[in-house]
């Protein structure tokens, strides 16, 4: 009897260190899994290591630079050449700002990052259409900013104007600090407004954050004590999962994470963000900025048509199943009775069997931006559309055609 009393602990004792041990390496290995296995710039969005603490120097700096109600572009921007003193791209066809037949806002596929100024689609319709075209696009906005940024601009009297949709306004237009979603860029400082929508149905403008810097470290700890409407807190459940101690745990949240369950049935990471109902409401929040757009066109005599641009999971979504991702989003336009350019079926056309890489500026990854052939092709789209004579009233159905 007392052996065997004697063997029970050393029993438990090794169940123990085995236990520990098992443990012990599954905490190592997803340690090294979430820093170091996972593909650079793919899952960046799904984690979140906060940026170091910035200096005086640094923040002082991003005060005198941002723009008060829009956070970017900043004054840097405008100095760097990247956009000409009415706050459009250059026009390398009509440099001189005023006259402008057509108007652009949206993000950076409307502004056409990764390609020179000469090589980006505003200048090439321009070119065809032998007049000014204002692009007013800029990298990384929400929805909600370049309706700001084209209720702010009263200089713009170009009779027509086109509106940008890009399938990441959808998370950008529930979030007011981008380092939440897209940490690649590693700057700190990108704040920015985003809209809620009232009880009433209204929405309403929840401004520029403030957070002193000598709150900053305690924002990075705690930013739900600081943004109150930011959707993409760290830790929530569709937040970025901080990259700390137990990584097993980490792990696991990762790996349930809606984006990992999309991607596995071969949709597109963003695509519960474009249902109904959603818990970020980020397709009623985008339905609205939308609507009060083509709300505020028509207060200024305008005729305004709204570009649905392609991510390249968008189009190989449609490609594959003959589906749009962006379906909910083009019911509500309808539902609105508003006016749009859907560019997927359109560039599937013209590709004919090509790949979209093919048009890419990171041809042999097939990501980024499109490159130079991307870029002429839609201009070429955009003309033909605008050069068919076809009028811009609902009952003729012109230019939403495509997706029925």
């Amino acid at each position: 009897m007392n052996l065997v009393k004697r063997k029970k602990p050393s029993l438990v004792l090794g169940w123990l260190l085995l236990f520990t041990l098992l443990f012990g390496f599954l905490e190592v290995f997803s340690f090294i899994t979430l820093n170091y296995l996972l593909p650079k710039g793919k899952t960046d969005f799904l984690l979140f290591t906060p940026p170091p603490t910035p200096t005086k120097q640094e923040y002082m700096s991003y005060l005198t630079q941002r723009d008060p109600d829009l956070g970017w572009p900043t004054t840097k921007a405008f100095a760097e050449n990247s956009i000409d003193s009415s706050g459009s791209r250059p026009n390398v066809n009509f440099s001189i700002p005023g006259h402008e037949c057509l108007s652009l806002y949206g993000d950076s596929f409307v502004y056409g990052s990764e390609v020179s100024h000469v090589e980006a689609w505003s200048n090439i319709l321009s070119g065809l259409l032998g007049c000014r075209v204002g692009n007013f696009g800029v990298p990384g906005y929400g929805s909600d900013q370049a309706l700001l940024r084209f209720k702010r601009n009263k200089k713009d009297v170009a009779p027509k104007t086109f509106f940008g949709i890009f399938p990441d306004n959808f998370k950008r237009n529930v979030n007011q600090y981008r380092y939440f979603i897209q940490k690649s860029n590693s700057n700190p400082f990108l704040f920015k407004p985003r809209f809620v929508i009232r009880p009433s149905g209204d929405l309403q403008l929840i401004r520029l954050p403030e957070i002193p810097l000598k709150n900053f470290d305690r924002f990075l700890m705690e930013p739900q004590q600081y943004l109150q409407y930011e959707y993409f807190i760290p830790e929530s459940s569709d937040g970025p999962i901080p990259l700390r101690f137990p990584f097993l745990w980490r792990s696991w949240k990762l790996i349930n994470k809606p984006e990992i369950k999309n991607w596995l049935l071969g949709m597109p990471e963003w695509h519960d963000f474009v249902q109904p109902e959603h818990a970020s409401g980020a397709l009623e929040v985008t339905s609205a900025i939308t609507s009060q757009f083509i709300d505020e066109c028509r207060k200024r005599k305008k005729e305004c048509l709204i570009i649905i641009f392609p991510a390249r999971n968008d189009f190989d979504y449609f490609r594959k199943t003959g589906n749009f991702a962006l379906k909910k989003f083009m019911d509500k336009l309808d539902e609105l009775n508003l006016q749009y350019l859907n560019l997927t079926p359109e560039i599937s056309n013209e590709l004919k069997e090509k790949s979209i890489c093919e048009i890419l500026a990171n041809r042999d990854q097939c990501s980024g931006h499109f490159g130079p052939e991307g870029n002429r092709l839609i201009a070429k789209i955009l003309f033909q559309h605008l050069t068919k004579g076809l009028a811009m009233e609902r009952s003729l159905n012109p230019f939403n055609h495509s997706i029925h």
